[in-house]
Formats: structure tokens, C-alpha cells, sequence
């Protein structure tokens, strides 16, 4: 992961509050002389975000003794919340343990719409680049950004964060990834602590030694944040530490871990006594919250696969490869520059487009994460085309084999003429019902004061935050106006095939563009290149499409992929462990008699393979089954021809060898075969080496309208501008997801060799959820909750604490809240 915007990138507010049933009373009558309406009252929240913390690294040092002094190596932590409060031993992150898609649940108490750290935009590669905190105060500073892109991207969709339940002068916001505006006095504070009073030598000396920039930064935001805890306004606060992780990835030994968690362990310290000496102490909740744990062993390195350099190369498609920063082979200092953050590293051997990599990169990767890897590929056809264009441009002596080439151009045409068209006339509809927005919003933000005076900052700064999001707004019409350009282009060449002597091939085969998804077909069946002998024709005179092209199946090469040299016994020779692929539900049903929501493909090898497919049940409640399949392949014309499976070891997931497994002994094969909510498979499978993934997967692939929200975008075209809003989420999904073997990375800008997150490894998942507060919260001293609990319960407990879970932006929230903690509360 980015080291630089993991820095400033994460931290979240949470809370929760807990009564074991005996103390919480006891607590109750003590602090109010017996008055019920004394229960659970909480007024203000206080949230440490640590980076990457796995509850079971706490647990571990806990128990262990400091020689010098003879307490815990973590005294505070366990004072304050091992003795003093309440922590849950089994929390556990949803969807991928990424920053950006773990923090963005944390924080709204919603299913993700956001898959990874970088996104990008099929059609267009604009990147949202959601840890490049650099980036965003340079754009902030030029007036292009007000708040985070997360931020920018959960507004499109309708999705309200936690602190925006706080008004301005009511919440202490710090450095982190779902930011609103940017905290440019902090930044001027730390810059002064770090120049005063070391006069020119010692800045002198500081300089070669190296100045501690983010150590005064964040030396700043935790005075700035002491000072606010004495305001009784102030209702919401948080502090963002990474300090665990930016060690745990680059060093996995046992003592600087240690060291890593005691410097959290002493700002719990200092916040708890600040917030004992504030005028809402007794109303105080304190929260410890990390967005995913790590999965860093002492005596073993992580291990780099480089993806970049097999898909460069002919056996991986020989693609002009793109990414959101540099190799560190290609390490240099331009490509540090927020203002350059795309990156296309060159084939090493192309097969048709030599030279051409900065117009027609065909593979997007998005490595952050570490131990996965999203792929985006260009669409198979328009591969097809290109090859078969650069043919007709091709002098040739042999008009039999012109004439075939072009009928198997207008062949690949006439394939995805519905689908085109279809597309076309929806996305005109939306574009021009954008422009109508945009007219309209135009005007609105005209007549907006450019100077509220204080009010203005106390609101978000409306206008500048409304003028970005119009010109972010008119350059999503620009580009996808281009793209209708193109796609109107495509079309027309079915009536009028154009003459490639005549026209240029970027005005069939758009640059710079990936097309839509490929099909599972496509993936198995990839296009890469001519053959090797060129085009060749059937005995009918007509072009022989299975033997013309280089192709390649990404599914079986990616999980085959072999390194001869493996020092490390721990870790298999084999870096992939397994690949996710999303399938239409339509094209399953025919071989499944539920009616389905969704369905995702493991694929191992030829004969592990699983369909992790979703259905609601008839009260609405969402159901998973994992079903064990192999030889899934998809025709051309979309059907799907499976072999079902039977439950085994060597499946993905590992589920039924694992002795972790939580299900009624005697009665496996009877339960595994069967449909269960999302809350059993989770109480069956936290415990085991892939934790919570099946559950994880279906939320990687699923996009979900909000429940209980109402959208709030204006005119009669508002539904048009919600449906282009949902087209971009789903512009960004790559085409599969590929998982790394444990102990192996992808992370090619630097490979981590302490430990890597972002696949569902039990100690990836396992993250941090403590709390402890003052009498009057009710928050029970020394509770252990043992059930299991996901992301998505944590704001519905907060809210719940807040009592204000009866406000409409919290309305319909899908997690349950932490039945423990909001015990006794209304």
C-alpha cells in the first residue's frame, strides 16, 4: 500500500458502548442515585483510528510483562479498555482489507460502493486515486477539490457519512481518507513546531538528518484535539494513527512491532486523561478502531510477485500495462509528482501495438492491497478489431483474404451491435440529462455569496465544494460524450464499412479506453494477437477466428503462474492462490432453480472451482450458498456448461478441511449444501484460515441502491443522473480479482517484506473494536463479546449510543447493531 497515503489516509470514527447485564446496573444506580433516565446517556464520541491493528497482536502483547516495570507492555490499553471497558474479540472487516473500501463501510455504516484504493474508469482511465493525500491538498490548494475523492464519490451516490450527523463547530475531524475539507491550519501549526527555535545550525543538522515532517504534523492534530475535548460543544472527535502499520509492513520481527503498539498505547494514555479532565468525561465514550489487521509473522518475509512484468511479457497478453504509480524498477522522480499519477510501463514484447503504449495501454492494475490484485482488461473485441483494422490497412496481394478479414470485422460488429446500441441510447439519455443538471446547477451556485464570512466555513464552504463538483460534473460529459462519438462511429460501420486506407484506427478504437467488461468467455478466451502465421482462412473462404489469434486464458495461466526459486519453505512456489470473476445471474439460473441476486466464480484450477451465488428470501433477507463446481466455461453465446462439484479439501477457501469450521459435527455436507444468511456464515466461518471471505466476496461484487435514502438531486432528470452515477460505479470494477498465496504480494511500487493485507486471511480481517467511557454511558468495565461482528455493525451502534438512530440519514442501515453494547438503550 502507498506508504504516503496511508500516512494521511485512514481513520474513522466508531463507537460502542456495552452493559453486562449485573454491572451495567450496578453502574447505573451508583451514577444516578436509581434514576432509569440516566441509562446509556452519551454525549460525546472519541475515535483512535490505528492503521492496520489485528486484535489478536493486542491480545498477545497484553498478557506480556514489561521487566522494568512490571505491568503489561500496553498498560493503558489495558486499563482503559481490557479492565475499564469493553472490547470485542471477534470483529472482523467486510469486503476486502483495503483502506479505502473498509473505512468507507466504517465510516457510513453502508455497503461499499467502493471496491479499492485506485478505481478507474473503464472508458475514460480516469483514476480516483483514494489514498493520494498529496494530491489532494495541491488540488485543494488550486481550488479543484474541496474534500477527499472518496468523499466526492460517496456524495455522487446519495451516501452520508457518520460526522456529517455533526454540525461543523460540533466535530473534530483529523487527517484520513473520507475527509471533508482539508486542515491547512494544522499543516501551518506542525510546520512551525518543526522550524522554531532550531535556529540555523540545528535546522541545519535537521535537514541532513532528515526532518520528521508527519511526527509534527501529528503532534499538532493531537494538541489541536486535546483543545477541543474542552469545549462541552464539540460531540465528535478522532485521531488517526498509522504507526503500526507503515512497521508492520516493511518489518515483521517481534520487537518493533512491540514498539509500534506501545506509541498507540501511549496516545490512548494521553486521550484518556485529557478526556478525565473535560467537562463531558462521565458522557464520553472512547473508541480504538482499525480498519483491517495484518498478516505479518515474525521470521517470515513476504514474499513480490510482479504482475506488471507477466502481462508485459507474451506468455501474460504482451500488454501495455497502467497503473496509479510506478514499479520500483521504474523508480524516479517525476513519477512521484501528484500532477503525473498514472504510469504505463511498456510491453516487453507487444503484439501489435509496439510504440503505441501511452495511446493504447491494454491492462490497468490497482495493487494496493498487497495481497490482491484487481485486473482491468480491454474488451477482447475491441482487441479483435484493432488486429483486424491494422490487417485491412496492411497491403495485401490476396483479395480473398482481404475480403474475409473484412467480414470478420463486421462480424465482431453485427456480435455486439445489440449491447452498443443498447448503451448508446441510455447513455445519451443520461448524458443529456447531466447537461440539464449542470445548467441548473450552474445558475444555483452563481447566485451563492462568495463570502459567508465565518458562516462559510462553518458550512463546508458550499460554494467552492458545489463549483468542484460541477466541473467534475462537466468533464464526466465531456469524456462520455466522446465515448457516444465512438460508440455512434461502430455502429455506423455496420452500414457503411469505412475504408482503414482512408481513416484512422482511434476513430474506430477509442484511446485510451477499456471498453466494457469482458465475459467469462472472453477471459478464457482472451485476445492477444495475430497468430503466429498471420490470418488463416477455413476451407469455405471465410476467416478462421479460432486459429487467426493468440489467446490466452487468464483464469488458468494467472492461478498456474510458478517461480523456480522459492528460499522460504513456509511459502508455496505457486504466488497465486486463487481468481474471482463476477457472472450475470441470468446466465447461472439455467443451471440453478433458485432465483439468484448474484453469482461469483473461484477458480483454482480446472477441478477447485466454486460458485459463490446470492438470492433474497421472501422477507427480503439476503441468503449465500457456496456451491463446489468444475470445467465452468461460458460459450460465445453467453451459456454456461459446469460440472458439479463435491465438497472437498483444496477448494477455495479452504472451508471444509478446516477444523475452525463451526457448523454441527455429523451434519456438514447437509448445512454447506445449503442457504444461510450472512450472519450465520459468519459465526460458522470467522474462525477459520479464510475468516469471513465468502461474505467478503459477495460484497466485493455486489453495488446495492442505499437502503432508506432518498435522493436529492433536482428536476425531473434526477432519476437519469442516478442511473449515470450507478454506470460509473460499475465503470470501475475490474474484470477479475486475483488473490495472492499466503505470505506473497503484488506490490510492485516496493514489495513489503513485514507483512501485506487485502485478502481474507483470518489475520487480515481480524481488526481492532474497543471502547470504554465514563460512568454515565453505561459502558460495562471488562466485557469480553465473544460473537462475531462485522464492519457494517458499527454506526448503527454508535448511532444507537448517540440516540440518533431515528434520524433519516440513518434510517434502513443493513448491519445489526452490537446486540451487547446497546443493551439498555432505547
Amino acid at each position: 500500500m502507498n506508504t504516503v497515503g496511508r500516512v494521511w489516509a485512514k481513520l474513522l470514527r466508531c463507537h460502542r458502548i456495552s452493559l453486562s447485564v449485573a454491572t451495567s446496573l450496578l453502574i447505573l444506580i451508583s451514577v444516578s442515585g436509581g434514576s432509569p433516565a440516566a441509562l446509556g446517556e452519551t454525549r460525546r464520541m472519541v475515535v483512535i483510528k490505528a492503521d492496520g491493528v489485528p486484535q489478536s497482536l493486542i491480545d498477545r502483547f497484553i498478557k506480556e510483562t514489561n521487566p522494568h516495570t512490571g505491568r503489561s507492555v500496553l498498560p493503558w490499553i489495558q486499563h482503559v479498555f481490557y479492565q475499564g471497558g469493553t472490547r470485542l474479540s471477534n470483529f472482523y472487516v467486510r469486503g476486502l482489507t483495503l483502506s479505502a473500501p473498509s473505512w468507507s463501510i466504517l465510516d457510513t455504516g453502508r455497503h461499499s460502493v467502493i471496491k479499492g484504493n485506485a478505481e478507474y474508469d473503464r472508458f475514460n482511465l480516469r483514476c480516483d486515486d483514494y489514498l493520494n493525500f498529496f494530491s489532494f491538498y495541491l488540488r485543494y490548494s488550486v481550488g479543484r477539490r474541496v474534500d477527499m475523492p472518496g468523499v466526492e464519490v460517496l456524495d455522487e451516490m446519495g451516501i452520508p457519512l457518520l460526522v456529517d450527523a455533526f454540525q461543523p463547530t460540533a466535530r473534530f475531524q483529523g487527517f484520513q481518507l473520507f475527509q471533508r475539507g482539508a486542515r491547512i491550519s494544522t499543516l501551518r501549526r506542525s510546520l512551525k513546531r518543526l522550524l522554531v527555535g532550531r535556529g540555523p545550525k540545528g535546522l541545519v543538522d535537521e535537514w541532513t538528518m532528515g526532518l520528521d515532517g508527519g511526527k509534527a504534523v501529528f503532534e499538532q492534530l493531537e494538541k489541536e484535539l486535546m483543545t477541543r475535548l474542552q469545549d462541552p460543544h464539540v460531540r465528535y472527535l478522532d485521531y488517526f494513527t498509522a504507526s503500526y502499520d507503515h512497521l508492520a509492513h516493511v518489518n515483521p520481527d517481534r520487537q518493533s512491532q512491540v514498539e509500534a503498539l506501545r506509541e498507540i498505547d501511549g496516545l490512548v494514555g494521553r486521550i484518556w486523561t485529557a478526556i478525565q479532565q473535560s467537562p463531558l468525561a462521565q458522557e464520553t465514550v472512547l473508541l480504538l478502531l482499525s480498519d483491517h489487521g495484518m498478516n505479518s509473522q515474525d521470521g517470515i518475509y513476504s514474499q513480490g510477485f510482479n504482475l506488471v512484468n507477466y502481462l508485459g511479457r507474451p506468455e501474460g497478453g504482451g500488454h501495455h500495462v497502467l497503473m496509479n504509480r510506478p514499479p520500483l524498477s521504474d523508480f524516479s522522480f517525476k513519477s512521484l509528482l501528484p500532477t503525473v499519477p498514472l504510469v504505463t510501463t511498456e510491453a516487453q514484447h507487444s503484439f501489435y501495438l509496439r510504440g503505441q503504449k501511452d495511446h493504447y495501454p491494454t491492462a490497468v492494475l490497482d495493487l494496493d492491497g498487497n495481497e490482491r490484485g484487481s485486473v482491468y482488461l480491454r474488451n477482447s473485441d475491441l482487441n479483435l478489431l484493432h488486429i483486424l483494422w491494422l490487417q485491412l490497412r496492411a497491403p495485401s496481394a490476396d483479395p480473398a483474404r482481404r475480403k474475409a478479414v473484412l467480414e470478420a470485422f463486421l462480424q465482431v460488429l453485427r456480435r455486439n451491435q445489440p449491447s452498443w446500441t443498447r448503451n448508446a441510447v441510455m447513455l445519451a439519455e443520461e448524458v443529456k440529462a447531466l447537461e440539464n443538471w449542470i445548467e441548473v446547477e450552474r445558475r444555483a451556485v452563481q447566485t451563492l455569496s462568495r463570502k459567508a464570512g465565518g458562516q462559510e466555513k462553518h458550512q463546508g464552504k458550499e460554494k467552492s465544494r458545489r463549483s468542484v463538483r460541477l466541473a467534475s460534473r462537466e468533464q464526466d460529459v465531456a469524456d462520455y460524450r466522446s465515448n457516444l462519438v465512438i460508440l455512434q462511429r461502430l455502429l455506423d460501420a455496420l452500414r457503411t464499412p469505412p475504408d482503414p486506407t482512408k481513416s484512422d484506427v482511434q476513430e474506430l478504437i477509442p484511446r485510451r479506453s477499456l471498453g466494457v467488461r469482458n465475459s467469462l468467455h472472453q477471459l478464457q478466451n482472451y485476445v492477444v494477437g495475430p497468430a503466429e502465421g498471420g490470418m488463416v482462412l477455413d476451407h469455405e473462404g471465410r476467416l478462421d477466428l479460432e486459429n487467426s489469434f493468440r489467446r490466452v486464458n487468464y483464469l488458468t495461466a494467472l492461478t498456474a503462474l510458478r517461480v523456480r526459486n522459492n528460499p522460504q519453505p513456509a511459502l508455496s512456489s505457486h504466488p497465486v492462490d486463487f481468481v474471482a470473476v463476477s457472472l450475470p445471474s441470468d446466465a447461472i439460473q439455467a443451471v440453478v432453480e433458485d432465483p439468484l441476486e448474484g453469482a461469483v466464480l473461484l477458480f483454482r484450477d480446472e477441478e477447485a472451482q466454486a460458485l459463490l451465488l446470492s438470492r433474497l428470501s421472501r422477507d427480503g433477507q439476503l441468503q449465500l450458498r457456496y456451491w463446489p463446481v468444475q470445467k465452468l466455461k461460458q460459450t460465445e453465446e453467453g451459456q454456461i456448461d459446469l460440472q458439479p462439484g463435491k465438497w472437498k479439501s483444496g477448494l477455495p477457501l479452504e472451508i471444509w478441511e478446516d477444523p475452525r469450521l463451526q457448523i454441527p459435527r455429523g451434519e456438514e455436507h447437509a448445512w454447506l449444501e445449503g442457504w444461510h444468511t450472512d450472519q450465520q456464515w459468519l459465526e460458522a466461518l470467522f474462525g477459520t484460515k479464510y475468516s469471513n471471505a465468502l461474505i467478503s466476496l459477495h460484497e466485493y461484487f455486489t453495488y446495492r441502491s442505499p437502503e432508506g435514502l432518498n435522493w436529492e438531486e433536482e428536476g425531473e432528470d434526477a432519476a437519469l443522473v442516478r442511473r449515470f452515477y450507478w454506470r460509473k460505479r460499475q465503470a470501475s470494477q475490474p474484470d477479475l480479482i486475483v488473490f495472492a498465496n499466503n505470505h506473497w504480494n503484488f506490490n510492485v511500487r516496493g514489495f513489503n517484506p513485514g507483512g501485506n493485507h487485502g485478502s481474507f486471511f483470518q489475520l487480515s480481517t481480524h481488526a481492532t473494536l474497543m471502547l470504554a467511557g465514563g460512568a454515565r454511558t453505561g459502558i460495562p468495565r471488562g466485557l469480553v463479546v465473544d460473537t462475531p461482528y462485522d464492519s457494517l455493525s458499527v454506526v448503527p451502534t454508535l448511532v444507537r449510543l448517540m440516540g440518533m438512530s431515528s434520524e433519516k440519514r440513518f434510517r434502513g442501515l443493513p448491519g445489526p447493531p452490537i446486540a451487547e453494547v446497546i443493551a439498555g438503550h432505547p
